[in-house]
Formats: structure tokens, C-alpha cells, sequence
């Protein structure tokens, strides 16, 4: 009973029972240490075989990467020209890693240029929110079948654009919105024309607060708001007619 006690202080029970779960315990950590060697290489075995997997997956990864890279840059530059960049360039650049991380062997950075070649930076940057906004929306055009992005937002994407540009950047904006919910902010009537709805957002005072206030435009109003951002908002019919034509070129 002595001997009892003394193994029950010792290891910090009150019972029997927990005493005797306690020598269960080591038992389990004895025949650990006599099985260690063939657990061990077990353990190196399965780690063997484990980056064997990586290095040939990562190998994959890397040739489809660069395989790719040279058509992905040529048409992600077309997208962004179009979109009033005319002397963009990209240029993506593919390092090797030390060793393999969660997104593979290399790291990835795109480079780019507004006006030509000569001063290649990477995107992060370089480029203006406009800029990121347009080769954002270049690349969604390019991946718009496959991407599963359920909503995109872009937050008065042509700034700095007008005419013909506007209207490029609401085409490609019409054709992702096959595939994925576009929510577009702009003050263009070529880009708003574009959209298949249209809301309106708009301040008013009420007492001593001032609130804003959102509200889906029905096909009249659209024409009149359209019409506004040519005319700013002094509606006439030349205004009211050139509002009806780029809805109707939809």
C-alpha cells in the first residue's frame, strides 16, 4: 500500500484506476521506443515518396506555366491596348524557388510598362488604379469561360477614357457578363449603355440628414440618364437620340 501511495504522489493521481492508466501510458511509449527504427523508416518511406510526387508535379506545373506564358502575355496585351493602352507592355516572369511552396516551384510576377518597354517594373508597382482595373479586366476576358468568380465590380473603370475606348470597355464588360454578374460604376454613357440594368445613385436631404439612395431605372429613364452624361443633364433630343442609339447597339 506504501508503494501504492508513493506511485500515486509521484504521478500526480488520486485512484487506482488513474494509476493504472498512467503505467498503460508507458507501456504505449516502450513499445514506441522498441519500434522506432521500423517506424522511422516507414516515416522515410512515405517522405521519399512524397516528394518524389512533388518534384514531378511541380516539374508539370512548371512546363505548363511556361508553355503557356508566351500566348497568355500576347493576348492579355491585345486585351489591354484595345482598352486604351496602346503602348502597354507585359512581360511575366517565371524564377525558380529554393524549394517548392503551396503555388509551386517558382514564383510568378507580372512586369508592365504603360508606355512601351523601357521601364518594365512589376504590376504592384507600377501601374495606377485605372491601369489595374483595365489589365483586371483583360484578364477576366481572357479567363472568363473557365473562372468561377461569381460577381465582379469595377469601380469607374475608364477613368481617363472616353469615346471609342468607353465603348471597347463595355463590350468586353458585356461579354464577361456571360459568364459572371458584372456590377460596373461609371460616369460614361459608352460603358453604361453596355449594361443590361441600370441603377441609379443619387443624395438627397431628408430633415437634417442627408441620405443616398439607390434605385433600378426603368427603359425611359435609362434613355434620360444616359442622355444626361452627354448633355449633363440638360436633356434635348440630340442628347436623348444619341442615348437611344448606343442602347440599341447592345
Amino acid at each position: 500500500m506504501d508503494l501504492v501511495q508513493r506511485l500515486m504522489h509521484k504521478h500526480g493521481v488520486q485512484t487506482i484506476a488513474e494509476l493504472l492508466d498512467v503505467k498503460e501510458e508507458y507501456r504505449l511509449k516502450l513499445e514506441g521506443i522498441a519500434s522506432y527504427e521500423d517506424e522511422l523508416a516507414e516515416v522515410e518511406g512515405k517522405l521519399s515518396e512524397a516528394q518524389k510526387q512533388l518534384k514531378e508535379r511541380g516539374k508539370a506545373l512548371t512546363d505548363s506555366r511556361k508553355s503557356a506564358s508566351e500566348a497568355y502575355v500576347a493576348r492579355l496585351t491585345e486585351q489591354v491596348r484595345i482598352l486604351g493602352m496602346p503602348k502597354a507592355t507585359i512581360d511575366l516572369r517565371i524564377q525558380a524557388l529554393e524549394s517548392a511552396g503551396s503555388l509551386g516551384m517558382e514564383s510568378v510576377e507580372m512586369w508592365f510598362d504603360a508606355n512601351g518597354s523601357s521601364h518594365l517594373v512589376p504590376l504592384k508597382d507600377s501601374a495606377s488604379g485605372g491601369e489595374v482595373s483595365r489589365l483586371m479586366l483583360a484578364l477576366k476576358r481572357i479567363l472568363a469561360e473557365n473562372d468561377k468568380t461569381p460577381t465582379l465590380i469595377f469601380d469607374e473603370i475608364d477613368t481617363g477614357v472616353s469615346g471609342e475606348i468607353a465603348k471597347q470597355i463595355g463590350s468586353l464588360m458585356r461579354s464577361i457578363s456571360g459568364h459572371t454578374q458584372i456590377i460596373a460604376v461609371t460616369h460614361l454613357p459608352g460603358v453604361a449603355a453596355k449594361g443590361e440594368k441600370h441603377l441609379r445613385i443619387a443624395k438627397r436631404e431628408e430633415g437634417n440628414e442627408v441620405l443616398s439612395e439607390l434605385r433600378i431605372l426603368q427603359p425611359e429613364e435609362r434613355v434620360e440618364e444616359i442622355a444626361g452624361m452627354f448633355s449633363g443633364h440638360k436633356l434635348n433630343e440630340a442628347s436623348l437620340q444619341s442615348a437611344r442609339n448606343l442602347l440599341e447597339e447592345q
